[in-house]
């Protein structure tokens, strides 16, 4: 008998809608995207109730910052493994991000970072693209 194997499941929320099709178009072959969202509460409400493996979380977007969705998460006992993209460059979100979440990857290294930085959260590690 053969067993089946499990794919990650994955929330990407970014408020830009390009963002999220190149994540869409990078990962859907290795992950199960099982949402996407475009604002902070949104991402909240998909990531309490879908409870995915990773969520790929923006600092930066309306109704609610990344950081605050990703400390919800953390209130509510979620297991997903946060990782924050983003435009911002400095060392107090950093500081922040090892906190709360599993990696920070700068938008501008979107490309060449992500995949790297969520098979290091999957094994327990935290990831930074600066």
């Amino acid at each position: 008998m053969q067993e089946s194997l499990h794919r990650a499941t994955l929330l990407c929320a970014d408020d830009d809608a390009s963002v999220t099709a190149r994540v869409r178009a990078m990962l859907s072959d290795t992950y199960d995207i099982v949402a996407t969202a475009g604002d902070g509460a949104e991402a909240l409400e998909h990531a309490l109730q879908l409870r995915p493996d990773f969520a790929i979380l923006d600092i930066s977007m309306p109704r609610m910052d990344g950081l605050t969705v990703a400390r919800q998460m953390r209130k509510a006992d979620s297991p997903t493994k946060v990782i924050f993209l983003t435009l911002i460059q400095d060392d107090d979100y950093i500081a922040i991000a090892k906190q709360i979440g599993n990696g920070y990857v700068l938008k501008k290294k979107l490309a060449s970072d992500l995949v790297q930085a969520l098979e290091s959260a999957a094994s327990g590690e935290f990831y930074c693209s600066i």
